[in-house]
């Protein structure tokens, strides 16, 4: 997911979900995430998205992928 910031665009990882089709180009939301450096890169992962429809929870506070999430997609 490419999310748009003051900064600039901001990748986060989704992991295996797709959000595409609960999410509409442009929209308001507010992601929860966690930050990781791998091999020198930093990454952000999607714990949590906010939208107008609810929350999707994807990953634990560990960072452990929530198979339930994927049932609500």
């Amino acid at each position: 997911m490419l999310l748009q910031i003051t900064a600039g665009i901001l990748p986060v990882d989704t992991g295996a979900w797709n959000t595409a089709a609960m999410l509409d180009a442009g929209a308001t939301i507010e992601i929860l995430a966690s930050r990781r450096v791998e091999a020198g890169r930093q990454r952000f992962l999607a714990r949590e998205i906010r939208y107008i429809g609810g929350v999707l929870a994807l990953r634990d506070a560990r960072g452990v992928p929530n198979p339930a999430a994927a049932d609500q997609l």
